[in-house]
């Protein structure tokens, strides 16, 4: 005698004991028993071996006789027959019971033309405070337990029927379900393991919205027979909601004087505001001489100023440049539910004076000390320095102009040649493969000629054109025409006049970037970057060429030593493979500025790429950590990172 397991999870239980098979289900609710045909032996035997071996088994319950003498009295063969059943528990058949009623009223008492329907009815429902019961679980039969063939109780299985849905709980014992909150039940069926489920949610009379700056309230026509809401109960509706500031009460008389008419139709209406915090306000330089356009400054229009530069302003000594207007830190607001809204204090504004200004921290000014021209950079950085007049072009003549001052040329830089400016630098012409070194700003009225010409302004750079060239710019940079295969940095924004054009190259901004035209049908794809620190982003491309060495020595040792992993080399280079692959993955290269806790770009909705031209296919554009090349050419299109940060998407300007 030995059981046999059949396949499966749950296999019934096979044991034999000569010719007979006895089969017990997994839940040990079924027995039954086989007998080959053709056995030849005697009944009362097999009788005796069949009562030995449900006793071996334990099986004492729901034994079926006459089932038993029927198979041992025939000749055997066939599929296996029931001898041996357990006892079903009763689990009551539990059913929903609803305790709210539901109505349709009619909409009005005019007739429809002829021939047509008039409006139809509108349903309402009964309003459910918070806390009442809105359905319970009933039994409509009898709980009793059963027995399996062994003579073990089985319990009752919970029927599941009710299942809380939006703003209900569940009692423990899943037989009552109240309203978290005052509403309107909605019911809906779902299919459960064990049947249909009735799952109710409740619409609630008060919503927040607007992270609980509103309160809205949406009501339903009373039942027939019961009376109206009036102006108390409204109140204790939104009492209990917790709605305690900014209530509008006329809006509240709106809606009880609505719900008393004969007009039986919903009203949805906005009963309380809460008060937004006023932000506090940058610290910022306010000017006291006249500093002229600042080009690519944001106008409160939201347009692009593209104004020329007002260089080389003249200052006397003693005469004051600017004032410095602290933050202030705002006021706080209150939501409806009474919470305070913080204010977010403003930022301050780290004054930095050089050369001939100073700055007085106690009253905020700053002065000239000695007369000369005033350089602004990055809009809080001053300097006064005298200024030093190149007539011609910056040539062998003149060999490179160092100075610690304001440079200006009224001709062209030649190529090999330097400028380097503790001020800022104007040129009247080209800067023909030579290079401009300030610590101020740089406007070149003509533009960039060759590979080898360089501009590094820890200013702003203004231009006219670049081919081929560098430019540099540790605050705004300003493209008035065209960049052919150029390289544009900038630690703010750069922006482009709506006619300029764009083909190939690189475009990298720490801030937006506002082109015209991008690409054609036959230049290479140009890179457009916002949102991306220029020094962040040079550091990636030092990574990928390190790896792309790497990768490339691999390869090398590969094809001399063969596929050998464990060799000294190989180990060293997966190491450092490893190490800049890491290095990569971890690297973020939005300003550190513009992070929010999490390391994702604070608001994605005002920084992006905005191009009104067109943008041809294949153009890499990139912000923030995301990189995306367009499928086909658009235009004039708003570029933003979608909310969840993931991808770039395009509305139209």
């Amino acid at each position: 005698m030995s059981p046999l397991p059949t396949k499966g999870t749950a296999p019934d239980l096979v044991v034999r004991q000569g010719s007979l098979s006895l089969r017990l289900s997994p839940d040990r609710m079924h027995a039954l028993l086989e007998l080959p045909a053709g056995h030849g032996e005697d009944p009362a035997q097999l009788r005796d071996r069949l009562d030995k071996l449900l006793n071996s088994q334990g099986v004492v319950h729901g034994i079926d006789q006459h089932a038993i003498d029927h198979i041992l009295a025939g000749s055997g063969g066939g599929e296996g027959r029931e001898i041996a059943r357990g006892t079903p528990a009763r689990n009551g058949n539990p059913q929903v019971e609803k305790h709210f009623s539901s109505a349709l009223l009619s909409t009005g008492t005019q007739e429809g033309a002829e021939g047509e329907e008039g409006p139809p009815p509108c349903e309402t429902i009964e309003l459910v405070r918070q806390g009442k019961p809105i359905a319970s679980v009933v039994l409509t039969g009898l709980v009793k337990a059963g027995s399996d063939i062994q003579g073990r109780p089985v319990a009752p299985k919970e029927s599941v029927v009710l299942a809380a849905g939006a703003n209900t709980v569940l009692s423990a014992d899943r037989t009552i379900l109240r309203a978290a909150v005052s509403g309107y039940p909605k019911l809906r069926r779902q299919q459960g393991p064990d049947g249909d489920v009735e799952v109710i949610e409740l619409d609630p009379v008060v919503r927040l919205e607007n992270e609980g700056m509103t309160a809205t309230m949406t009501l339903l026509p009373s039942l027939p027979g019961q009376p109206a809401l009036d102006i108390k109960a409204l109140e204790e509706l939104l009492h209990e909601a917790g709605v305690v500031f900014g209530i509008d009460t006329s809006a509240l008389h709106r809606l009880a004087e609505h719900l008393a008419t004969s007009i039986p139709a919903p009203l949805e209406l906005l009963v309380a505001r809460g008060r937004l915090p006023r932000q506090g306000e940058d610290a910022y330089l306010r000017f006291e001489v006249e500093i002229g356009p600042l080009p690519g400054k944001l106008l409160e229009d939201g347009s692009m100023d593209f104004r020329e530069r007002r260089m080389f302003v003249g200052v006397r000594s003693g005469e004051v440049l600017a004032c410095k207007v602290p933050a202030t830190m705002g006021e706080a607001g209150c939501d409806v539910l009474g919470r305070p809204a913080p204010a977010r204090p403003g930022r301050d504004l780290v004054v930095k004076v050089s050369d001939d200004a100073a700055f007085d921290a106690q009253s905020g000014e700053v002065r000239a000390v000695k007369s000369g021209v005033l350089s602004l950079v990055q809009e809080n950085s001053l300097k006064v320095c005298s200024m030093q007049v190149i007539p011609g072009d910056i040539n062998y003549a003149t060999g490179n102009v160092d100075s610690r001052n304001s440079v200006a040329v009224n001709g062209s830089i030649m190529a090999g040649f330097i400028i380097r400016a503790g001020g800022d630098v104007e040129v009247k012409g080209n800067l023909n493969g030579g290079s401009i070194l300030c610590g101020g700003n740089v406007v070149l009225h003509g533009g960039i000629n060759g590979a080898a010409s360089r501009i590094e302004a820890q200013g702003d750079a203004d231009l006219k054109f670049i081919n081929r060239g560098q430019a540099v710019a540790g605050g705004r940079a300003i493209l008035r025409r065209e960049s052919y295969y150029g390289t544009i940095h900038a630690c703010g924004d750069i922006a482009c006049e709506p006619s300029s054009r764009i083909l190939g190259g690189e475009i990298v901004a720490g801030g937006k970037v506002v082109t015209g035209h991008i690409g054609s049908a036959t230049a290479e794809p140009a890179y457009i970057a916002a949102a991306v620190d220029p020094q962040l982003f040079q550091q990636q491309q030092e990574l990928l060429r390190q790896l792309g060495e790497k990768e490339a020595a691999w390869m090398q040792l590969e094809q001399r030593l063969g596929h050998d992993p464990n060799s000294p080399g190989a180990v060293r280079l997966v190491k450092e493979l490893s190490r800049l692959q890491n290095r990569l993955a971890d690297l973020s290269l939005i300003p550190p500025s513009l992070r929010d806790t999490r390391g994702q770009l604070l608001n994605p909705h005002q920084l992006g790429i905005d191009v009104h031209g067109t943008v041809f296919a294949n153009t890499i554009l990139r912000i923030g950590d995301v990189t995306q090349s367009l499928n086909a050419d658009t235009s004039h299109k708003r570029f933003r990172l979608e909310p969840t940060g993931r991808t770039i998407v395009a509305t139209s300007l």
